[in-house]
């Protein structure tokens, strides 16, 4: 099926999956770019005559193509609602040693990276105690190293269903890991890459690392020159870091900060891939359409004023609220008086072979999760989570600190891991 036909299906009020798209701005973007907003109709799975959760919208943007921007808000879309649609018959509940004695493979549990079991300082919040003979639901995953089926829990696959099924929680419920792809490689592939981007962010920001700050003049790209050239117009000044971690693909930070001191003051973004000026481009229109939309005269300051506390952060969103509204402005001094390199477009990683093969080295895991449903299958698409269970994660409020790679990984590259972890939030959307 054609793309056209594939988004006419999809985007229709009346039986479409995504009920309208929207590309009209109400405001003049501080960046030109094509911008695409997707919102998800009201939605009942017919099966089980329940409402589907998650009316979950979609952004896409591109600095050249409207195309691209819608099929990326579209494909935003379409793995939140695969995410968000359980098929109760796949779970097996049990406990990970109940299923060891059956001889099936399974993943442990306390493996996962997760929050630690005593009380995080400052807060009294702390890990519900889980073992290996927790009862959990399960589902059989696909192991991409070892090609073998693997039991893994329910709760690091679904995004958002029915709570008794994700009980009792391991850690944070949310999207790092999801992708939609036009084959099941590419998919899978853009899930992993997602999952190794958080990774690289965890450890550069916890360990408060002094990663290589880019030489913007050797970025050989003109867009990315245009964009430097409009924001040092309107104030901003752009950092470009390197965060590649010992997985060896390339992944960048983008940092803008407002000369003007005021909102939004500071904004981030991230990205990984094969090849390092996709992720530095990436990384930098992430940050910039972030940007766009705290731009829009029209939002709620209260909104805004609510997130000057850090207890009040509670979702991924309030992340980046949190720094454009200027608070702990110097929480990024250790970034910021990085020494410089040029870009550097070589990459030790080039495809998916490489990368399980330097997973498999490094005695990391790659677990993939088919959560298409049979109305995006027949329009030829694929929708996957991935699970790398070993690697560090993305947290909503407490920071997931039971993970080796957080010293492993420093020492790794050559940095002296830190003898305290940084107790400012993460700036991530």
């Amino acid at each position: 099926m054609g793309i056209q036909n594939v988004l006419e299906y999809i985007i229709n009020k009346n039986t479409g999956i995504i009920h309208h798209v929207k590309n009209e701005i109400e405001f003049k973007l501080p960046f030109p770019m094509h911008m695409y907003f997707t919102f998800r109709n009201e939605l009942v799975d017919v099966n089980e005559g329940v409402k589907i959760r998650g009316n979950y919208s979609g952004l896409g943007y591109s600095y050249d193509s409207a195309d691209s921007a819608l099929i990326s808000a579209v494909g935003e879309t379409l793995e939140r609602y695969c995410s968000c649609y359980l098929d109760r018959e796949t779970l097996i509940k049990n406990s990970f040693n109940s299923l060891v004695e059956k001889n099936i493979p399974v993943l442990d549990p306390l493996s996962i990276t997760q929050r630690l079991n005593e009380p995080y300082e400052g807060t009294n919040l702390t890990n519900k105690e889980i073992d290996r003979d927790t009862v959990f639901n399960w589902v059989q995953a696909n192991d991409e190293i070892h090609k073998r089926n693997i039991a893994v829990p329910a709760n690091t696959i679904y995004f958002d269903v029915d709570e008794e099924v994700l009980l009792p929680h391991i850690r944070d419920s949310i999207s790092t890991g999801l992708a939609t792809g036009s084959t099941r490689l590419q998919a899978v592939e853009n899930a992993a890459l997602e999952c190794i981007e958080r990774d690289a962010i965890v450890i550069t920001w916890l360990n408060q690392l002094s990663v290589p700050l880019i030489d913007q003049q050797t970025i050989p790209d003109e867009s990315v020159q245009y964009y430097l050239k409009i924001a040092n117009e309107k104030g901003f000044e752009v950092f470009f870091f390197d965060i590649t971690t010992d997985i060896k693909i390339p992944t960048y930070l983008v940092l803008v900060r407002n000369l003007y001191n005021n909102y939004p003051y500071i904004q981030v973004g991230a990205k990984a891939h094969y090849d390092p000026l996709t992720a530095l481009k990436g990384a930098l229109m992430e940050t910039l359409a972030s940007l766009n939309l705290l731009a829009n005269p029209n939002q709620d300051i209260a909104e805004i004023v609510d997130i000057k506390n850090t207890t009040n952060i509670k979702s991924i969103k309030d992340h980046m609220l949190y720094y454009a509204s200027g608070n702990d402005k110097d929480a990024f001094d250790f970034l910021i008086s990085s020494s410089t390199k040029p870009f550097n477009n070589h990459s030790e990683i080039n495809d998916f072979e490489e990368l399980k093969d330097k997973l498999k080295d490094m005695g990391l895991n790659l677990y993939s999760y088919d959560l298409t449903t049979e109305d995006i299958s027949s329009l030829g698409l694929h929708v996957y989570r991935v699970l790398m269970p070993e690697l560090a994660f993305l947290e909503i409020t407490i920071p997931m600190l039971r993970c080796n790679r957080l010293v492993d990984a420093p020492k790794n590259m050559g940095y002296t891991p830190a003898k305290a972890f940084n107790k400012n939030p993460h700036p991530f959307p």
